[in-house]
């Protein structure tokens, strides 16, 4: 077993005790002795043998096959999602290593080849060229630099939502018991605020002074976030 193989089931340990303090019944797949994944549905397998679990923590071993490793990419892959919403609310350099690591969970042990077999994702990588391109007629170029580097989350996340693993549904039903959490959370912040003194933030709206909310104050990015969560929680 190499180093980054001992790095790797480490970090995999790490997560699953996370999991295990939040949520006792962390989503584990199921295989039999040929490595055959069993689907979640199925008291039985149609294979004979010891089965192998995920959670070390409880009392699961790590599998080495590929079904596994997909897996774990979907476990991480939660986690990575959890972070990014729990950082916009506001640690945007939470957002960020969590946005990263995503990608880089996703795209983990994909031929970059297999990238360029995505079209519509050259043609985004095209998209964002021409913001760098518009770099040598720009007067200014820490606006310029400002205005474009929002654009490089486009390289990378269309392809790790291509590449990783469809969720479980325990895997959905964790996230959105999160994203109602932290939407809720936000809304009463918002709401503290406001009963704080009622009168003088209605008036302050007559002069654009509008009530404090999470992402930084930034009222429309919350609001927006606010209604696709319902939107996903009543789907």
């Amino acid at each position: 077993m190499s180093n980054l193989d001992k790095i790797t089931i480490y970090i995999n340990h790490l997560v699953c005790a996370a999991a295990k303090t939040l949520r006792s019944g962390w989503p584990c797949r199921e295989f039999d002795s040929t490595g055959v994944i069993k689907p979640a549905f199925l008291k039985k397998s149609a294979h004979a043998g010891t089965k192998k679990y995920l959670c070390p923590f409880l009392k699961h071993k790590i599998p080495e096959s590929l079904e596994d490793k997909l897996v774990w990419k979907s476990h991480i892959a939660l986690f990575c999602l959890i972070a990014m919403l729990a950082g916009m609310m506001g640690a945007r350099a939470i957002s960020s290593m969590a946005m990263m690591l995503f990608g880089l969970n996703a795209l983990w042990d994909v031929h970059p080849k297999r990238w360029l077999e995505k079209k519509w994702w050259l043609l985004g990588c095209a998209w964002v060229a021409l913001y760098l391109l518009s770099g040598f007629w720009s007067a200014d170029k820490q606006e310029w630099w400002e205005h474009t580097q929002v654009k490089m989350p486009f390289l990378l996340l269309p392809l790790a939502f291509e590449f990783l693993p469809p969720f479980s549904k325990k895997h959905r039903l964790i996230f959105s018991a999160a994203l109602a959490v932290m939407m809720s959370a936000g809304a009463f912040y918002s709401l503290g605020h406001f009963l704080a003194d009622p009168a003088a933030l209605i008036h302050n709206y007559k002069y654009a002074q509008v009530l404090p909310t999470p992402f930084y104050n930034d009222h429309i990015s919350f609001s927006a976030a606010v209604a696709v969560s319902v939107v996903w929680l009543l789907y």
